[in-house]
């Protein structure tokens, strides 16, 4: 064990929150630092880190929101496995079991549920039986369970094992790394921030227990406040509201007190109860009432339902939405490749559409993608997705589960596969590796280390700058992006069904309304919509950025987008509002952005900076970059340097590669720019031409010829003869087409992807390695 001398440097870093992000982060710098160790001992400096979790219970470090230890609500996706992390190789062999607590979540969580896999299963089936379902098809005949491919457990969980490797790796430093401090205080909020001296920010921590407040002033801070979530109705609904994590104990109790269950602590008949949404939130409570009832049967494989039981039950749920027919969606891909026959757009097409500047490229190649799955599944495009009420969607997607479960390939599965391959910068592919390892080779400045994530969480910057959403309503774009997001996070057959035979069974409702409809009468405290009357109300907390203390007291403080939206720079730094950069770096709900009113009455989203906040895989990946960030920051200041921030910026603008040479990548994609349009105006007056005459099968024939234009401009001669306008048609589309202009270089590195990737910081590393005081002189960049 290595010691530390009183003359040691310490590099205060403070922490808000210890949710999955910086909990995940944490782990990664103690990794990082073990990698680094001889750096650190030349320096002679050591990590202090403080960290202020409003949670009060140690075990649910680095839960989060979302993944309570007590939650029983299900997973909705699969556990990433081990995420690589540069110069992992130089981690000593005897830590390998550190380096696996740090970042391979899926195999502790694998390795948990396969030491006791009949306890979970038994302890699933009595508290959540779509859990139990999930479970069972994710473990095989020898008792291995996957947690790389799907869901397969509950949130709770997933909170329980993060929890443990993270104790693991506190007792580890603490024990045996010296060089890093480590203090959690948990029951303590941070509810402001000074940052009045940029570079010695202070955070402003209530204790929940004694209301004290106490201010702290460190080197660095680190925000991750997450996702702060409200109660979304007014506060006599909330008298009558479960808005708590989905536990089947506390929703056992609340039914109990409002004087919903009988003797026998099942749901009264007659019983009616209010849900608010049609989203995640709103279906994780369902198995779990319904457990409080007769109507689900346990198999050996998960549940059926008691059909007899179930009209015993009419009308007992009523699901509450402002919009009909929008519903969160079954999962029927796991994965981005593509499940069809013939995609109409690869990635190079998808990269190149992402390239132009100020482009609403969602509204561009929705269409592309409905035009491909009409062609897959043998409709017309104006039917995919069709305006439905609700009932009549749940219907269509309990068909489609059914299709699903006889491995037969569905609309929903198309749709999710190719939206999911879209916003993580890939065309529709059947092997996206092999697509991105062939981009790489033809495109590496801007495509190297920017699939998945990086693309993600940047795919809305530029239709949200202020100069652009102020111009014009984004509106279009935001119509499909509401859909895109439900689709991501689409619900796991086994729960998502359940929902849905419950309407088709009348257990289930559904009435149009917002969370201001929602009222509690007086004469009888039932909670009401219009002539709709609940004895309780299911009303999961919704995200708003203005629930976080934190970030609502940055405002007129911090350099701001839009008012309470802070316009972050390279590495997700905010600058102070004279343009100095502060030693404050935010991942939380910052960057969700926000949105205006235009002076004509229409609505505008700005702002939005990243998109990820929620997703914990993106988190891993984000960690292991952002772990060496903070370590080379602290290096940095032991080395006697003042701006360390300015410096790693300077040294990465010094590392980009020239305007010459990216002008010249982004300029040979041209071509490419020019195809992906005349294909789509191509698809756009096909699919014109036949819904006219309701012809899908020859919609079918004409759509397979438009990934080649000898092939499309034979159909448009032989369409032309029966349709005399239809060239006319094609040609003005075409007149449409705006000329590629991509975006610049530094708008492309420094403000579209805020985040460092792997092969970027360690170039920035280099750099500074033999960084002394007045070497570097930073120069704000002007984009």
């Amino acid at each position: 064990m290595t010691s530390i001398n009183s003359s040691t440097y310490t590099i205060r870093y403070g922490l808000s929150g210890f949710g999955p992000r910086n909990a995940i982060l944490v782990k990664d710098v103690v990794v990082a630092l073990l990698a680094e160790r001889e750096m650190v001992h030349e320096l002679n400096f050591r990590l202090d880190f403080h960290i202020f979790e409003q949670n009060g219970n140690a075990n649910d470090a680095g839960s989060g929101h979302a993944f309570q230890t007590d939650c029983d609500a299900t997973l909705n996706s699969s556990i990433s496995g081990a995420i690589p992390f540069t110069n992992s190789h130089r981690v000593p062999g005897q830590y390998e079991h550190i380096v696996s607590a740090a970042n391979d979540l899926g195999s502790a969580v694998a390795e948990e549920l396969e030491a006791d896999l009949t306890r979970y299963e038994a302890e699933y089936r009595q508290r959540n039986p779509a859990a139990y379902a999930l479970l069972r098809k994710a473990t095989d005949k020898s008792g291995r369970v996957n947690t790389s491919s799907r869901a397969f457990a509950t949130r709770g969980l997933l909170g329980k094992v993060q929890g443990a490797t993270i104790r693991t790796i506190l007792e580890f430093a603490e024990k045996e790394v010296p060089e890093i401090q480590i203090k959690v205080y948990y029951g303590h909020t941070v509810v402001g921030a000074d940052f009045y001296t940029p570079k010695k920010p202070k955070l402003l921590v209530r204790n929940n227990e004694s209301m004290a407040e106490q201010s702290f002033e460190f080197d660095f801070v680190q925000l991750a406040n997450g996702t702060t979530g409200k109660i979304p109705v007014s506060d006599d609904v909330a008298s009558k509201a479960f808005s708590s994590t989905p536990n089947i104990d506390a929703i056992r109790s609340f039914l109990d007190e409002h004087g919903v269950l009988d003797t026998a602590g099942l749901v009264k008949q007659g019983s009616r109860i209010g849900i608010t949404g049609m989203r995640l939130g709103a279906y994780d409570s369902i198995p779990l009432i319904l457990k409080l009832t007769n109507i689900l049967l346990i198999t050996d494989n998960g549940w059926e339902l008691d059909e007899r039981e179930a009209m015993k039950y009419q009308g007992l749920f009523t699901f509450i939405s402002s919009h009909e027919g929008n519903v969160a969606p079954p999962r029927h891909a796991h994965t981005m490749h593509w499940p069809g026959i013939l995609p109409f757009l690869n990635t190079q097409e998808l990269h190149t559409i992402m390239l132009q500047q100020d482009f609403d490229w969602l509204s561009f190649v929705m269409p592309i993608l409905k035009a491909n799955v009409a062609a897959e599944t043998g409709t017309l495009p104006s039917q995919v997705n069709r305006p439905m009420t609700t009932e009549q969607r749940m219907a269509n997607y309990h068909q489609q589960n059914i299709q699903y479960r006889r491995n037969m390939v569905t609309e929903a599965g198309l749709l999710r596969a190719g939206k999911m391959a879209m916003v993580e910068g890939f065309g529709f592919e059947s092997d996206p590796e092999i697509a991105d390892q062939n981009l790489v080779l033809i495109a590496p400045i801007t495509r190297r280390d920017r699939a998945g994530f990086s693309f993600r969480y940047s795919c809305a910057y530029d239709i949200t700058q202020p100069t652009v959403a102020r111009n014009t309503s984004n509106a279009d774009f935001f119509k499909h992006w509401g859909p895109l997001c439900a689709l991501l996070n689409a619900s796991p057959v086994a729960i998502h069904d359940m929902v849905a035979r419950l309407f088709g069974l009348g257990v289930a409702r559904f009435v149009e309304g917002s969370f201001e409809d929602i009222k509690l009468k007086s004469e009888n405290q039932k909670v009401s919509i219009r002539d709709h009357d609940f004895d309780v109300l299911f009303a999961p907390k919704v995200l708003m950025p203005t629930a976080d203390v934190l970030l609502q007291s940055l405002r007129g403080k911090v350099k701001e987008i839009a008012p309470g939206v802070p316009d972050y720079i390279k590495g997700r730094f905010m600058y102070d509002i004279n343009g100095e950069i502060i030693h404050a770096i935010d991942v939380g709900s910052g960057g969700h952005g926000t949105t205006e009113t235009l002076p004509g009455g229409s609505k505008t989203v700005v702002g939005l900076q990243w998109a990820d906040t929620r997703n914990h895989l993106s988190a891993g990946q984000w960690a292991a970059t952002a772990s060496r960030t903070l370590l080379l920051l602290g290096a940095l200041k032991a080395k006697g340097c003042d701006t360390p921030a300015e410096e790693i910026l300077t040294a990465y603008i010094d590392t980009l590669p020239s305007q010459y040479d990216y002008e010249a990548e982004v300029t040979s994609l041209e071509a490419t720019w020019k195809e992906i349009n005349e294909r789509s105006c191509f698809l756009r007056v096909l699919g014109w031409h036949f819904s006219r005459l309701s012809d899908w099968a020859s919609y079918a024939i004409y759509s397979a010829q438009c990934v080649d234009r000898d092939l499309r401009e034979g159909c448009i001669d032989a369409l032309e003869k029966m349709q005399p306008l239809f060239r006319g048609f094609y040609n003005a589309e075409l007149a449409k087409v705006p000329p590629f202009k991509p975006v610049t270089r530094d708008h492309f590195f420094l403000r579209r992807h805020l985040d460092f990737t792997p092969i970027e910081m360690e170039r920035v590393w280099k750099r500074l390695e033999n960084w002394s005081v007045g070497s570097i002189i930073y120069d704000p960049p002007s984009d």
